[in-house]
C-alpha cells in the first residue's frame, strides 16, 4: 500500500518584500503554496528561462526563498511528496504548472537637453517592474530629490523645473510593488548634464 499525496494545483511567486538584507530584496524570489494533506515535504524546482536544467531543492515548509542574479526570468514548480523512509520518497503525480518571474536590475540613463528649461531623462525599459522612480541633485555626491515616479509603461520623463547654466545630476531606479510593499531595484549610474 503506497501512499502518493495529492498534486499542487498552483504557487504564488513574487519577489521576496520582507528578505533581509533588504539590499537583495530586488533579485529573491519566493515561493509559497497551501500545504497538501499528507505530505512530508516539497520539492521545488527552478531554473533560468535560458537554461535547460532545473536546480531542485526539497524543503519541509509551504515556502521557497532564493536568491538569483539580476534582471533575469526564472520559472518555478512545485510537487509535493510522502517520505517513506531516509531514501525512499513517493512524489505527487505532477508538478504545479511552471510560473514565471523577473528579478530587477538597473537601468541605463542617458540625458539630453529640450525646451527651455527641460532636461530629457530616458532609459530602457526592463521586464517586471511596476514602474520607475527618477531622482535628481544638483551635485554628484550631494542629496538626490524624488521627481517623479512613473508606470512601467514609461521610459522616459522630462524634467521641466531646471535653469539655463546649471548642472543636474539624475539617477533612476525600478521598483515593483508586492502586497502592498515596494521591493526596489537597483539605482542606475549617475548621469550628468549642463542646462
Amino acid at each position: 500500500f503506497v501512499i502518493v499525496p495529492k498534486s499542487l494545483s498552483s504557487i504564488t511567486l513574487t519577489l521576496s518584500p520582507t528578505y533581509s538584507p533588504s539590499s537583495d530584496r530586488y533579485r529573491t524570489i519566493k515561493a509559497s503554496w497551501t500545504p497538501v494533506t499528507g505530505a512530508t515535504g516539497y520539492t521545488v524546482a527552478y531554473r533560468a528561462s535560458t537554461a535547460t536544467k532545473w536546480t531542485y531543492v526539497r524543503v519541509s515548509g509551504t515556502s521557497f526563498t532564493r536568491v538569483l542574479s539580476a534582471g533575469a526570468k526564472y520559472l518555478v514548480r512545485v510537487s509535493p511528496y510522502v517520505a517513506v523512509n531516509v531514501t525512499e520518497r513517493h512524489y505527487a503525480p505532477a508538478y504545479t504548472p511552471e510560473k514565471a518571474i523577473y528579478t530587477l536590475k538597473a537601468v541605463t540613463v542617458s540625458l539630453s537637453r529640450t525646451g527651455t528649461h527641460s532636461v530629457k531623462v530616458s532609459w530602457n525599459n526592463i521586464s517586471g517592474e511596476t514602474g520607475y522612480r527618477i531622482y535628481r541633485s544638483t551635485s554628484y555626491a550631494g542629496t538626490y530629490t524624488l521627481k517623479k515616479v512613473v508606470s512601467s509603461a514609461y521610459s522616459s520623463w522630462t524634467d521641466t523645473t531646471t535653469y539655463k547654466g546649471k548642472t543636474y545630476y539624475y539617477k533612476v531606479r525600478p521598483y515593483r510593488a508586492v502586497s502592498g510593499v515596494n521591493v526596489y531595484g537597483p539605482y542606475s549610474a549617475v548621469k550628468k548634464i549642463i542646462r
